[in-house]
């Protein structure tokens, strides 16, 4: 289903381009001159419409996994989860500031 409904998303987009190109030409065989280069609504509408129906489809093909606490954590005490090595910064200005406070 997520496969089918991105290909749909795609063949909206491309109906959409035909439909924008063959307006292009109609504009230029009425000789409009204050058209601005702005699509149609239609045409608006179907690119969000296929760009919605892409992204959707790619998001439902995707195989994500449930988040899930490590079974280890809940046994190891609070101090020692918090306390973590990578969570420590020894790079810092407090000796700087303490030397300038004993001049």
């Amino acid at each position: 289903p997520s496969t089918m409904t991105t290909i749909l998303g795609g063949l909206i987009i491309l109906h959409a381009a035909y439909s924008y190109r063959h307006y292009i030409k109609l504009v230029y065989s009425i000789e409009l001159e204050n058209v601005g280069g702005i699509p149609p609504l239609d045409v608006i509408i179907e690119i969000i419409l296929g760009s919605g129906l892409i992204l959707f489809g790619l998001i439902m093909s995707l195989q994500l996994k449930p988040i899930r606490i490590s079974s280890d954590i809940p046994a190891k005490p609070y101090q020692e989860v918090i306390n973590n090595v990578d969570f420590m910064i020894f790079n810092h200005r407090g000796i700087e500031i303490a030397k300038r406070n004993q001049k």
